[in-house]
Formats: structure tokens, C-alpha cells, sequence
């Protein structure tokens, strides 16, 4: 049935409608779908399913030195991602170059591996309840109990200040925590290969999973997909590597794909980032710099002007247009514009479920991410 609405526009009638709910903003948008005896026919959001919706008007309110302590003290998905994007942002816009020390920068990206790693896990974790697989669910989390542990000790010292800062970061790592760290990844390493290759050959998994929510290579791209749904893909798009942060430019290393381009796919690609994020925090301890944390700087002075930063997320691609005044970092920013990888792959989403299975909606609904899942 198709009708018109009071401005004349005509939509679809729909026959469904599953609600969302983030974890961690209490934000919820609605999914209607358009149903055919077996699969979805059609989809419609209702709402934005950004996790980052609160945060614009907040960021443009507050001082640089506030918006810190917001990405550090709110309901934010990734904290230490957030509080890059603002530090970056104010060291662009600073009228003379902000020096971040090699060992600060080092550090920096130890943290957002470990926040990778663990949200990685926690999806994981999210997708081993829903498909009822708690050994799976028990094992994953215990290993992002232990990455959740690691972070603490190293940016406990900090409180609900913000570890990652202007100029650098606010304490170092001891080397009883460099020693310690590098052994649970080590160890780490090991499991997650052999959970990955288990899970490879479950047929539990594979029946669940296997040509599910598929999206071809071509329509991933016309999407402008990020992040492990565009890997899934074999997109290999990592602004890491394109746009290198932090000390990304001193690091090596492969963005995992796969050919699937479904929920399986997913899963598995979920796995081979974790491994790679292992792998590049040992590498970043092994050669971790000597020196200062800080850069000596007491006041950045910054120019009327604007800057674009973009980091790479555990869920793809986060870009960030921000307009400041002249002044100080005391002062507040003219705008902050945010584009969360959420945002961008919406559509992919929609066309995870639309031509499927109705059976299948509330296992693609589980490798949304970022907290979103359905409520009640």
C-alpha cells in the first residue's frame, strides 16, 4: 500500500518497526521495515544513528580545556579516539607548531589500540550472547577484562582527567607496565588465533552468519562504507595508513579484508583487526622512544581558523571539521562539526537487511556496534 502524506510527498507504508538503543547515550532510532511473506522488502530509519549527536552542541559551548574533560567524563563511545580528535584539532590550529614528543606520540597510540582491541572484544562479546554461543561470549570477555585492566593502570594516574592532552599525554609508562603489557598481548595473541580458527569451522557460526547481510564490493564503495563493514568488503580504506596520526607513520602494518562481504566475513575480519592491533602495540613498545611525555608549552595561542582531523575509530573513519576563534585554549571553538562512522554506514546497514531473511534481522542487528542494540 502506498500513500501520501499532508505535504503531498509519497512513502511507503511499513510493517515493522524495531527500536535501537545506544548503551552509552540512552539514544534510541527506530528501523521500519517493509515485509514481504519471508524477507524484508524495504527499510527506513527513523532518527540518526550517530553516537555523537550530543556531543556537537556540548563541544561548541565549552572551552578547548573543557571539551577534554567532556571526552573524558561523558557517556562517549571511544573516550581516548575523542579526546585525539580535540587535542590534534587545537595543535593544528595553534599559531606555532605544537612539538608533541616522539615518546608522547608512541603512547598515544598504544591507547587507541588497546580502546580497538577491547571494543573489538566487547562486539565480540555482544555477538556471542545474541546467537546464544556463551562459551564464545565468556572467553572474549575475559580477554577485555584484561585489556580494560592494562588501560587502567596506565592512564589511572590521570583520574577523570583526560589522558591524551594538548601537547602529549598526562603520565608515562612505567616499564613494570611496558614488561607486563607486552606479555598479556603475547599471550593474547595466541588465544585469539585459535578462537578465530575454531569459530571458522563452527557450524553453528557459519549457519548464522554465511551469506548474511551481504554487501558486494561495488556497493560498499558507492556507500562510501568505513571501517570493519567496508572491510568486510575488501575495502582496505585505514586512515591510519592514508592519513597517518600519532605515530602511525612509524608503524607497519596490514589492514585485514575479506572477500565474505557478509556477517561472517565480519566476524572474522573483527578477530584479524585484533590481532593486528596486538601486533602493532608490541611493535610500539619494543621501540617506544626515551624522553619527554609533554611538550613544555604552557599556553597554546591559536589563530582564527579551521582545521579537518580524522582518526580511525574501532568503527571506521571519524572526521571532524572544527572553526576556532583567536585566543587560547581557555577559550571556546566557533564550530565543531563531527561525521561518526555510524552516520556513514547507515545506509549500510539498510542494505545488511533489506532483500533478507526475516528471520536474520536481529543477527545483523548485532554487528551494528558502537552500543547500539535492540531495545527490550
Amino acid at each position: 500500500m502506498i500513500k501520501s502524506n499532508e505535504n503531498g510527498d509519497i512513502s511507503s507504508t511499513y510493517d515493522k518497526r524495531i527500536l535501537l538503543r545506544n548503551m552509552f547515550t540512552n539514544e534510541s532510532v527506530a528501523i521500519q521495515m517493509k515485509l514481504s511473506p519471508n524477507k524484508v522488502e524495504g527499510t527506513k530509519l527513523e532518527g540518526k544513528l550517530c553516537s555523537c549527536n550530543n556531543y556537537e552542541p556540548l563541544f561548541q559551548k565549552n572551552s578547548w580545556e573543557k571539551l577534554l574533560q567532556l571526552a573524558s567524563s561523558s557517556a562517549i563511545v571511544h573516550p581516548f579516539h575523542y579526546q585525539t580528535v580535540i587535542s590534534l584539532a587545537l595543535e593544528k590550529l595553534a599559531k606555532k607548531p605544537v612539538v608533541v614528543p616522539d615518546r608522547a606520540n608512541y603512547i598515544r597510540s598504544v591507547i587507541l589500540e588497546l580502546e580497538r582491541i577491547q571494543c573489538h572484544l566487547l562486539r565480540l562479546g555482544t555477538i556471542a550472547k545474541g546467537i546464544s554461543y556463551p562459551i564464545l561470549h565468556q572467553r572474549v570477555l575475559l580477554l577485555r577484562r584484561a585489556i580494560l585492566a592494562h588501560i587502567e593502570n596506565i592512564t589511572q594516574p590521570a583520574s577523570v582527567n583526560p589522558f591524551i592532552t594538548f601537547g602529549g599525554v598526562a603520565t608515562d609508562i612505567v616499564e613494570e607496565e611496558v614488561v607486563s603489557l607486552y606479555q598479556t598481548l603475547s599471550k593474547m595473541e595466541t588465544k585469539i588465533q585459535k578462537i578465530k580458527t575454531r569459530n571458522q569451522r563452527n557450524p553453528l557460526v557459519k549457519g548464522l552468519l554465511k551469506d548474511v547481510g551481504f554487501i558486494s564490493r561495488e556497493t560498499a564503495k558507492k556507500l562510501s562504507l568505513v571501517g570493519p563493514l567496508a572491510r568486510t568488503s575488501g575495502i582496505t580504506a585505514d586512515v591510519r595508513q592514508s592519513d597517518p596520526y600519532c605515530a602511525y607513520k612509524d608503524i607497519s602494518f596490514d589492514v585485514p579484508v575479506s572477500d565474505f562481504c557478509d556477517l561472517f566475513g565480519e566476524f572474522l575480519v573483527l578477530f584479524d583487526e585484533i590481532i593486528i592491533s596486538i601486533k602493532i602495540v608490541r611493535e610500539l613498545l619494543q621501540t617506544l622512544p626515551e624522553g619527554p611525555i609533554h611538550n613544555s608549552t604552557t599556553t597554546f595561542e591559536l589563530a582564527a581558523s579551521n582545521t579537518i582531523v580524522r582518526v580511525e575509530t574501532p568503527i571506521g573513519e571519524l572526521f571532524s571539521f572544527v572553526h576556532s576563534r583567536k585566543g587560547t585554549e581557555k577559550g571556546t571553538p566557533r564550530l565543531i562539526k563531527i561525521t561518526c562512522p555510524m552516520k556513514v554506514n547507515t545506509q549500510g546497514l539498510l542494505s545488511r537487511i533489506t532483500g533478507n531473511a526475516i528471520e536474520s534481522i536481529s543477527t545483523i542487528l548485532l554487528f551494528v556496534g558502537e552500543g547500539w542494540g535492540i531495545s527490550g
